[in-house]
């Protein structure tokens, strides 16, 4: 069995795709993926085609989703073909047919991606983190809604570019509940982190 660790949510939701979506749409949605990841179109353009009109659209969110993640994962770890096609007939119940097409789609783009996910590994084009200011907001109530009144953080991440030495400002506003969410996953990233450096 080939592993290609994408979660058991997107093999969930390719799975599904089995009885609920023909090959054309999932053609279309892998089509999509591809030029959304490589840069070549917008999400919301690439996933407005005549293939996916009678397509559920939290069906399509679900397996274009996955379907990202199945590239990607597939391109890091160098599969080939008949790797991606085993895996989507093992683990996700694909005819070969189908199964063929998705892989056919990957291998014809592969290099690019592989080349993209490259350029990620370089850090040098992130912008570097500098300092982080917050204010308190207060929402106010409505007229007729008297009873919303929630406290929400405005956050400005001031950053640097590191080519260019160009400073520019992230803001964003988020409750209570996102800001603890975040700080939650910070964490998690961090500890994922160090685990890897300590191998």
């Amino acid at each position: 069995m080939v592993l290609i660790d994408i979660g058991e949510d997107a093999i969930q939701a390719l799975s599904a795709t089995v009885d609920t979506a023909s090959e054309s749409q999932v053609e279309a949605l892998g089509i999509a993926a591809l030029a959304v990841i490589l840069g070549l179109e917008r999400e919301d353009t690439a996933l407005v085609c005549p293939a996916l009109e009678d397509m559920d659209v939290d069906m399509i969110k679900r397996t274009y989703s996955a379907l990202v993640c199945l590239f990607l994962e597939a391109a890091k770890n160098d599969r080939s073909q008949s790797e991606v096609v085993l895996f989507l007939r093992s683990e996700c119940g694909f005819a070969e047919a189908r199964g063929d097409l998705v892989a056919q789609l990957f291998t014809g783009k592969k290099d690019d991606l592989r080349g993209l996910l490259s350029q990620t590994a370089n850090h040098s084009y992130l912008p570097h983190l500098e300092g982080v200011e917050w204010k308190l907001e207060y929402c106010v109530p409505a007229p007729d809604n008297p009873a919303v009144r929630e406290l929400l953080y405005r956050v400005c991440l001031n950053t640097i570019n590191r080519e260019d030495g160009r400073e520019d400002k992230l803001e964003f506003v988020a409750s209570v509940e996102e800001l603890q969410d975040l700080v939650s996953r910070l964490k998690d990233a961090c500890k994922s982190v160090e685990r890897a450096v300590q191998r």
